[in-house]
């Protein structure tokens, strides 16, 4: 129960921070300039950051484990299925920003573009995709016509699993028409691979680990990615 207790705390107060970013966005406000004024509070806060949905086992799955138990007992777990609901459908809402930053930026659409996915394991630095959202970041953007590939240095060939058939990734950088971060961290910095347009233009990161503008005066949190293939 502590272990449900911790892991429930966290989808919850991911959610909030994912619809929070979903609607500061629509304001034109920047969230991560909120929550860094935010957590200047020395007491009564602590700072969650908005992502493009969940991973491994303890957040997206291991809550609902109380809600199964819950049941047998006549008690109802709305907080924790909404979290859930608001958590799972944060990659359709990347994939729906992406496809305006490219339309509004390149004037191009999904249908065609060659889109990079920075990252794959559901946390940085590490080689497991467990119901990472980059699988439905792929299958939806492929579904909206977009030709997909992935870089990571930890993960090389995404191996089969009970939903998602096993996908290779590519051995260095590719030309693409976007290029957009799942998780971040040194993991891409220490391959020479910096955050940013593959090729002569610049990219919009759409979400990730953060929504950057390259014009956004904070420039600390995007990069040019230097082309190296």
């Amino acid at each position: 129960m502590l272990k449900l207790t911790e892991n429930i705390f966290r989808s919850v107060n991911i959610a909030l921070v994912n619809e929070l970013k979903c609607i500061y966005a629509r304001m034109g406000m920047d969230i991560r300039e909120v929550i860094d004024a935010a957590k200047t509070k020395p007491f009564g806060y602590m700072p969650f950051y908005p992502g493009p949905g969940l991973g491994g086992h303890c957040i997206p799955i291991d809550p609902f484990y109380l809600t199964w138990k819950a049941r047998e007992f006549g008690v109802t777990t709305r907080f924790i299925e909404l979290s859930g609901e608001i958590n799972a459908a944060m990659p359709g809402y990347v994939i729906e920003v992406l496809a305006d930053a490219l339309n509004r930026r390149f004037s191009k659409s999904l249908k065609g573009a060659r889109v990079l996915l920075l990252g794959v394991a559901y946390k940085k630095n590490v080689n497991d995709v467990r119901e990472s959202p980059a699988f439905a970041l792929i299958e939806g953007l492929e579904e909206r016509g977009a030709r997909v590939d992935y870089f990571d240095p930890f993960v090389a060939r995404i191996p089969k699993t009970r939903e998602h058939g096993a996908r290779d990734g590519g051995t260095a950088i590719r030309v693409a028409c976007a290029a957009r971060t799942s998780r971040w961290g040194r993991t891409h910095r220490a391959h020479g691979a910096r955050y940013g347009w593959t090729g002569d233009r610049l990219w919009e990161r759409t979400f990730g680990r953060g929504t950057v503008d390259p014009g956004h005066r904070k420039r600390r949190d995007w990069r040019w990615l230097r082309r190296v293939s």
